[in-house]
C-alpha cells in the first residue's frame, strides 16, 4: 500500500497520521545553517513518534528520495521525501505539492 501524507507549505509542522494500523506523530521542523561567510539555507528535518515505540527517528534530514525509518526499526513500513518535477532536496514552500511525504508498507 503506498500512501501519500498531506503537508502544508510552511516550514514548521506536526501532524497526526494513521500508517499501517500505527497512531503516528510526525514532526518536519526548518534549521537555518548559517556558514563562515554569513550565508544561510534552510534544511528540513523529520521525526516520527509512536504510542507504542516512541521515538521511531529523530531529527533525521530530509532528503530527496532516502529512506527517513532506521533499518532494523519495529516500525511497520518506509517514509520518503520525492521531489515529483527534479531531484533536488525538498523547499519548504513546495511541500505538499512539488515535494511529496509517500508512506509504503509493502
Amino acid at each position: 500500500m503506498n500512501l501519500i501524507i498531506p503537508l502544508q507549505p510552511v516550514a514548521n509542522q506536526a501532524l497526526t497520521v494513521s500508517l499501517g494500523g500505527q497512531s503516528c506523530r510526525i514532526t518536519i521542523t526548518m534549521q537555518s545553517i548559517i556558514d563562515s561567510n554569513g550565508k544561510g539555507d534552510g534544511a528540513l528535518y523529520f521525526s516520527l513518534t509512536t504510542p507504542t515505540i516512541g521515538a521511531v527517528i529523530s531529527g533525521a534530514p530530509m532528503l530527496d528520495r532516502v529512506r527517513l525509518i532506521p533499518s532494523g526499526s519495529s516500525f511497520v513500513g518506509q517514509l520518503a521525501i520525492v521531489d515529483t518535477i527534479a531531484k533536488t532536496d525538498p523547499e519548504y514552500t513546495g511541500l505538499g505539492a512539488r515535494y511529496k511525504l509517500f508512506y509504503t508498507n509493502s
